[in-house]
């Protein structure tokens, strides 16, 4: 019995892994929902239609766009290439999009013949688009405003860095904003998709989750970076989540006794502090890529599985 149920328990826990590392779990919450579909318009605006880098997409659009205008695009592509009526045909996105630019493929409103076609992308999770329309749609959501802003500096012709083309005040605009968004985001999701993590730092009420971003040009190697500290808030005196910035006029963070962390001159048990690359802000999807950071940092400490989340 005891090998059937620890063959059971890794069928399950491989599934699970794959599915994560995918990154096709479910999309719940608004402002995940909202990174994830402007993501999605800013790598493939023109195989939907719209104008890329608006700060406001009303979702009525942009359901047209994905489920009317991109699917029109593709109908044009399959007659283009003349396919047989029970031909399947996979279309990359990337590529897609790189032809409607350089051709202007017109859309149609169905294929000559009835093949199939199914829409994938190597650069981009395509089903947590469409997930994330079906989320608003649901939800009432009438309008999605950007997370993260625009790019507002002019790029050097030669090699960028991801982090290149923001200003100061836009780079911190933007990070910040994605992190205050991020432990609320992360709750729902994990409850939504049914995830039992009795001991997550990020669902304990009695735990602070501390970031400190530290801005392009403040790190030992030039890029920006994140440091995550979990501190004992049992008597509740400090928010169950705090963002600061390196080198702001306020960061009270002083880690100089750890694994006591001083905030504000009050000294806090620290139960987890970690410093790393924050790239992943520059990416898309930078909301989704950190809560996939902090799922696979509960799935590590609740189940001993380590996961791979690639960032698209």
């Amino acid at each position: 019995m005891a090998d059937y149920c620890t063959a059971g328990k890794d069928f399950l826990i491989n599934t699970v892994k794959k599915i994560i590392e995918k990154r096709a779990l479910p999309i719940y919450g608004q402002w995940l929902a909202t990174d994830i579909l402007i993501s999605f318009v800013d790598s493939y605006y023109s195989c939907l239609g719209v104008t890329p880098g608006l700060d406001q997409y009303p979702v009525k659009d942009l359901e047209y766009a994905l489920y009317q205008h991109l699917n029109q695009i593709c109908a044009a592509l399959v007659n283009k290439i003349g396919c047989g009526s029970s031909t399947q045909i996979t279309i990359d996105l990337d590529i897609l999009s790189n032809l409607v630019q350089s051709t202007g493929i017109t859309p149609v409103s169905s294929p000559h013949t009835s093949a199939n076609f199914i829409i994938q992308s190597r650069s981009f999770p395509v089903k947590t688009a469409y997930d994330a329309l079906r989320y608003l749609t649901a939800n009432q959501i009438a309008v999605i405003t950007r997370l993260i802003g625009k790019r507002d500096l002019p790029l050097s012709p030669g090699g960028n860095w991801i982090w290149s083309g923001y200003t100061h005040k836009n780079e911190i605009d933007s990070v910040t904003n994605i992190l205050n968004h991020s432990v609320e985001e992360y709750k729902v999701f994990v409850k939504k998709n049914r995830f039992q993590f009795p001991n997550s730092p990020y669902l304990d009420l009695n735990t602070s989750i501390i970031f400190e971003y530290e801005p392009i040009g403040s790190t030992n190697f030039g890029g920006p970076g994140i440091r995550e500290h979990h501190v004992a808030n049992i008597n509740h005196l400090l928010p169950q989540q705090l963002v600061f910035v390196k080198g702001s006029e306020h960061n009270p963070v002083e880690m100089s006794k750890f694994p006591q962390i001083k905030i504000d001159g009050t000294a806090y048990d620290c139960s987890f502090s970690s410093t790393g690359i924050a790239s992943f802000f520059f990416q898309r999807t930078p909301l989704l890529n950190l809560l996939y950071r902090m799922l696979s940092h509960d799935l590590l400490k609740h189940y001993d599985v380590t996961i791979s989340t690639g960032i698209y």
